[in-house]
């Protein structure tokens, strides 16, 4: 949960690094790895389901493919939040 006197901005931040972990990616393995990587560190920032469905859904791709990870990554969640 963002819990800070400044969630907007940091909101903004991992919006960005999101974004920008996906950036380099040239394959689908490079996709697989960063969508690991975001868990991780959204888990790590103890992000709840919904707050990070709400980064996700803001960090759109650059490309279709990346869109389609983030698109997997926001099911999952999703489905956390349902149970």
């Amino acid at each position: 949960m963002i819990t800070t006197d400044y969630p907007a901005e940091l909101e903004r931040k991992v919006v960005d690094a999101i974004k920008c972990t996906f950036a380099s990616c040239t394959s689908d393995r490079d996709r697989e790895i960063a969508e690991y990587a975001i868990v991780e560190f959204l888990t790590a920032m103890n992000f709840d389901a919904d707050e990070a469905i709400e980064v996700l859904k803001r960090s759109d791709g650059m490309d279709a493919e990346t869109d389609r990870s983030i698109d997997k990554l926001i099911e999952a969640f999703e489905e956390e939040a349902a149970e």
